[in-house]
């Protein structure tokens, strides 16, 4: 994968072919650590890219050890693993846990008890009863929602 954006502080070379699944593990590596600062588009590219590409190859399972010390080590690396969502990976499970366990995946429950304003549902709804399991202070909870409500809004107009 070559990327060369103009917001992209490095050119990224990662060989996906021709090359053992450690040199492919190594050029992921390289690329995340080609920016003094974490640059969370090339993590997020990276790990939906060629970080994915390798686990649907079939290497992941044999690259496990490496990836789980990897991603409790490298935020990077924890972070570009976080979007690599490969669901047909014999090892998604283990993924999963993994990062669950280093907190890169919260479960949030937001409930909240909703009633008409009027007989028109167009006219929208009130709510009450609001309970949030799950997020903490500051966690950018308002932020995810008024983006789900984006995508809620988006689908009912087509």
């Amino acid at each position: 994968m070559t990327t060369d954006t103009p917001n992209r502080a490095a050119r990224i070379e990662t060989p996906l072919d021709g090359s053992s699944p450690d040199e492919v593990l190594d050029a992921i590596i390289t690329a995340l650590h080609s920016t003094p600062e974490p640059d969370f588009d090339l993590i997020m590219e990276v790990g939906s890219g060629p970080l994915e590409a390798l686990f649907h190859q079939g290497h992941e399972a044999p690259l496990w050890t490496r990836i789980e010390r990897l991603a409790r080590n490298d935020l990077r690396f924890r972070r570009a693993l976080s979007v690599s969502w490969a669901y047909d990976s014999p090892m998604l499970e283990r993924r999963d846990a993994l990062l669950d366990e280093l907190g890169e995946r919260r479960a949030v429950t937001v409930r909240f008890v909703a009633e008409p304003n009027t007989f028109d549902d167009a006219d929208g709804f009130e709510w009450r009863a609001l309970e949030v399991d799950g997020a903490s202070e500051g966690s950018g909870l308002a932020q995810t929602l008024r983006a789900i409500a984006d995508v809620i809004d988006r689908s009912a107009t087509t």
